[in-house]
């Protein structure tokens, strides 16, 4: 799996065997909070023969150095420069929840830089409660449990939600603590209307 240098950092990511900047946009996936670029293996497998799909682990996560960020721009500029290093001008941003803020916050700064957007279960305002912030301090183990509690359906199979929170517990605490807090101070509320950008919203 290839790895790119973005601020210094590696940074690992995903994508299909023929990417090429030259035969359009990337089509790049964003996971959430705590997550990694294997949120989106299937889209990516499936959009790779034809298009320049590609995932990211966003700074601290996955296989990714560094620790995270704290803020919504901050992950925002890592995509940018993410672009950069792989020769992409301008790109459809796929981002679910903290990931969404980023590519929300990526159309209203870089404009010219994307093609359209796709949001899957975020918005313009990512608030948090605060039991999470005290969960996380208190036991990671217990914060994954539930935040994956929260995230899925009553209806949802026991193991689906006891492997989301696994994923989750993975997380350095300061990381995952890192995202909550750049969620909570996200609100884009009165800017939003501004986009122009195609925009594909999806949620459920």
């Amino acid at each position: 799996m290839p790895f790119t240098t973005v601020k210094g950092l590696s940074i690992h990511y995903v994508a299909g065997p023929a990417l090429d900047p030259g035969r359009g946009p990337g089509i790049v996936f964003v996971h959430g909070v705590g997550g990694t670029q294997e949120h989106w293996r299937f889209q990516v497998r499936q959009l790779a023969p034809r298009w320049n799909a590609l995932a990211l682990d966003l700074p601290g996560h996955g296989e990714s150095q560094g620790d995270g960020y704290r803020t919504i721009p901050e992950y925002r500029d890592v995509i940018r420069d993410f672009l950069d290093a792989l020769g992409f001008t301008r790109a459809v941003l796929v981002g679910h929840s903290m990931g969404g803020g980023i590519a929300q916050s990526f159309a209203l700064t870089y404009p010219d830089r994307i093609a359209a957007l796709v949001l899957v279960g975020t918005g313009a305002r990512l608030r948090v409660h605060p039991d999470v912030f005290a969960a996380i301090q208190r036991d990671i183990a217990e914060a994954g449990r539930l935040i994956s509690g929260w995230a899925y359906s009553q209806t949802a199979m026991p193991a689906t939600v006891a492997s989301a929170a696994e994923v989750l517990a993975r997380n350095r605490p300061s990381v995952l603590e890192g995202d909550f807090r750049a969620c909570e101070a996200f609100d884009l509320m009165t800017e939003i209307p501004t986009i122009r950008t195609p925009t594909l919203i999806v949620c459920g």
